[in-house]
């Protein structure tokens, strides 16, 4: 199983993006979005997963749950107390590149 920025990482070695490995890490990286895209990271104080549009996130809990689709806004207990931030990773802001991190 995955852990949050296990997930994300793995999503984005696919897409050829590479990452770091901790949630930390990933979300001090890429360029701070206000309007997220599916594809974009969700950062959440040490919790971390990708935009998948309306409102909706795809993350891993914690380590040996299972892969789950939430409302970003649902995300209370998980992660440190922080805002919610949004993070595009891809280079050139190209669509194509979030729709692969999406695969």
């Amino acid at each position: 199983g995955f852990d949050c920025s296990g997930l994300v990482q793995y999503c984005h070695a696919v897409a050829g993006i590479s990452l770091p490995r901790t949630s930390q890490a990933q979300g001090g990286c890429g360029i701070a979005v206000s309007d997220p895209q599916p594809g974009d990271l969700v950062c959440y104080g040490s919790h971390i997963g990708i935009y998948i549009g309306n409102g909706q996130m795809i993350h891993a809990p914690h380590t040996g749950d299972v892969v789950k689709i939430a409302m970003y806004t649902d995300l209370h207990g998980i992660g440190d107390a922080g805002k919610i931030e949004y993070k595009y990773m891809g280079n050139g802001g190209t669509e194509e590149t979030r729709a692969a991190v999406l695969q």
